[in-house]
């Protein structure tokens, strides 16, 4: 099941808990590497952002649209992504290669910046673990009917979004500012690194916008922000763990 790259130099350890067992191997999935665009300018108060990115108004009401804020690149996200490995945290075979590589921390957050060259050479990514357009959906639709799961906003909270900034939503009289507060709530929320891992490339890719769970290698264990959101998927929300049909499911802590 756990069939990782040589390079770990580890073996699986067998796990009786619930969180053992429920990840697979992916099979035959893309191999390809989506590039980071570049960031967009801050959003700010203006109305006109709404038009383009990433929610808009129409026909009375707010909706999401196809455009995604960018994965963040900054120093602050990366030293915060590889602070929980240089810690003692939860690690896939990418992140214990990265440890491995690199011993000093700036030297490995440095070098999965997009110009470090890591990330293309290991083909891995900065994998979200609620994807950023469930986060959108789940916005768009508060800020339409006032209604959001405390799953969800107990997910926020996890993740280190102040969820009392979302009444700042209710109290905009006008449609485009409503909008334009759930443009720039998408947008902080998609900074915070508890929301990322590092994982697979090619198996996040296949994975899209369904839930993809941080599994630690050695315990075969989720993350405690990943089990929450496992354990809470229907009531949060949020487009369900990809099955590989065999009981499991699929998440870019493995290579394919």
């Amino acid at each position: 099941m756990y069939a990782f790259a040589d390079k770990t130099d580890q073996k699986k350890k067998t796990d009786s808990t619930r969180h053992h067992s429920t990840a697979r191997r992916s099979i035959s999935v893309p191999g390809y590497i989506l590039d980071d665009l570049p960031e967009q300018s801050g959003l700010g108060n203006t109305r006109g952002i709404v038009q383009r990115y990433p929610v808009r108004v129409e026909d009375g009401r707010i909706v999401s649209t196809a455009h995604r804020p960018s994965v963040p690149d900054t120093k602050e996200f990366r030293t915060q992504l590889t602070d929980r490995l240089y810690d003692g945290g939860y690690r896939n075979p990418f992140e214990m290669d990265l440890q491995k590589t690199y011993h000093d921390q700036a030297d490995a957050a440095k070098a999965i910046s997009h110009r470090g060259g890591y990330r293309s050479q290991e083909g891995c990514a900065f994998c979200h673990k609620v994807s950023i357009s469930d986060v959108e959906d789940i916005l768009v639709e508060y800020a339409n009917t006032g209604t959001i799961s405390p799953e969800f906003t107990e997910y926020l909270t996890k993740i280190d979004f102040d969820t009392q900034k979302l009444e700042e939503i209710q109290r905009c009289a006008a449609l485009e500012d409503k909008a334009a507060k759930v443009n720039q709530f998408i947008r902080e929320i998609n900074r915070l690194p508890r929301n990322y891992y590092i994982g697979d490339a090619g198996t996040n890719s296949m994975i899209g916008s369904h839930l993809d769970p941080h599994v630690d290698f050695e315990t075969g264990r989720m993350s405690p922000v990943s089990w929450f959101a496992y354990e809470h998927q229907d009531q949060m929300g949020i487009t369900p763990a990809k099955s590989d049909g065999y009981g499991g499911f699929y998440t870019s802590s493995l290579p394919h």
